[in-house]
């Protein structure tokens, strides 16, 4: 994972490319596939979701009105409950499908693992205790 420091003049450094970076260069790192975290240069706080939001801004600023309204109004009025539901619309939509790929490949399914994971735990019970002797 890619480490770039934000320093209290609110610039950043790259600490693998070692030089300073702005955002625009962080968002094509993000756009490449790059896996990064932004972290105070001081405190160590994770500010890599304030920095992708201030990266959102700027691109709002410069392109006017290139996300939805909606987008934006309902992101600022569900909070939490988006995450849910964009989770539980990605397994409504994918679930079945990796379940069938997971079968086709004969990779246990979260299903079957499950069930697996309630097996080991009731042998271990049995195993821990103690047995007696006749």
């Amino acid at each position: 994972m890619r480490i770039i420091k934000r320093y209290s003049n609110r610039k950043l450094y790259d600490t693998e490319s070692k030089k300073y970076v702005t955002l625009e260069q962080v968002a094509a790192l993000v756009k490449g596939g790059q896996d990064l975290k932004v972290l105070d240069n001081v405190s160590s706080e994770d500010l890599t979701n304030v920095t992708l939001s201030q990266i959102l801004v700027e691109k709002e600023k410069a392109h006017k009105n290139s996300l939805p309204k909606t987008l934006l109004t309902g992101i600022l009025q569900s909070g939490a409950r988006l995450r849910d539901a964009v989770l539980a619309r990605a397994d409504a939509v994918f679930g079945d499908r990796v379940e069938d790929a997971m079968r086709h490949l004969r990779v246990p399914t979260r299903t079957e693992f499950a069930a697996l994971e309630k097996r080991v735990a009731g042998l271990e019970a049995k195993l821990g205790r103690p047995r007696r002797r006749k």
